[in-house]
């Protein structure tokens, strides 16, 4: 496993995680920037948002990167170490701070909330259009997620054996595939109008290397190891990928949680109903 190369960490209050989580999380290399909280301000939409949050980078092989990753935390939370995990995997063309942007903070409060017990959401660079699988030119962004920086997260001080999975469009899709190739290190998915495909034909430019590349990484062709795993499929009646979907969800036994709701392909959508899927995934 790469050592991380560099990592940095910003909280907004002093003492949210305690000295010891704090530098646990901070501390991984003598390029780490320390433990001093700042405020640090996102932007949403135009609009700045403060963010209980935490940042850092670390060197991935099957990226052959530095991607950077974004920690965000319950706004009352006392042990990193007791928050339960959710990965956020964003769509084509995004990277860390696209999910962040959705709101994320209050969501994560939300569902921290009601399930009485802290969720973080971790964010990270995943390439602009891997798909979460091994690629020709030997990158896998889901390797990199699973393989890399959950150890990454785990030597910060994170709990990391078993993790909830949240991904939108791209990410959707990317989410259930890896619920299928990581079934033991999974507890549940939350996927916001998957990015999917019933033929090779229809897939864009770069989503898979070739037809033989789709057929090996479908979802329909995994449904029975998906249905091990609790689900939530949501997406917009004006979506493009609405009638796959639709599709998806009629071969899957049980029926996943989620649905079908007013909406398209876009940040409005996936922000309204970000906290209720973070919410499934606290609640698993």
């Amino acid at each position: 496993m790469p050592a991380p190369a560099h990592v940095s960490s910003r909280l907004t209050r002093r003492g949210l995680l305690g000295g010891a989580a704090v530098a646990a999380l901070a501390g991984c290399s003598s390029g780490a920037t320390g433990s001093t909280p700042t405020a640090q301000v996102l932007s949403s939409s135009g609009t700045s948002r403060t963010t209980f949050a935490l940042q850092g980078r670390f060197a991935s092989t099957y990226l052959k990167s530095t991607p950077t990753y974004q920690i965000v935390l319950p706004s009352k939370l006392t042990s990193i170490a007791a928050a339960g995990v959710v990965i956020g995997l964003h769509g084509r063309g995004g990277d860390h701070t696209s999910i962040v942007g959705l709101h994320a903070q209050a969501a994560v409060d939300t569902a921290s909330a009601s399930a009485r017990r802290p969720l973080a959401l971790v964010t990270v660079d995943c390439g602009a259009d891997g798909y979460f699988h091994r690629r020709a030119d030997g990158t896998d962004a889901g390797a990199m997620v699973m393989q890399e920086l959950l150890p990454h997260l785990a030597q910060r001080g994170m709990s990391t054996g078993r993790v909830g999975l949240y991904g939108l469009s791209m990410g959707g899709y990317g989410a259930m595939l890896l619920a299928t190739r990581y079934p033991t290190m999974v507890r549940a998915v939350a996927s916001a109008s998957p990015a999917l495909w019933l033929s090779a034909g229809q897939t864009p430019a770069g989503a898979f290397d070739d037809a033989a590349d789709f057929d090996r990484n479908t979802i329909f062709d995994r449904i029975p190891a998906l249905e091990r795993v609790p689900l939530r499929i949501d997406c917009g009646d004006s979506d493009p990928f609405a009638s796959a979907t639709h599709t998806l969800r009629s071969r899957l036994k049980p029926s996943p949680a989620g649905g079908f709701a007013p909406g398209s392909h876009n940040g409005s959508f996936w922000a309204a109903h970000l906290p209720a899927a973070l919410t499934f995934l606290a609640q698993h």
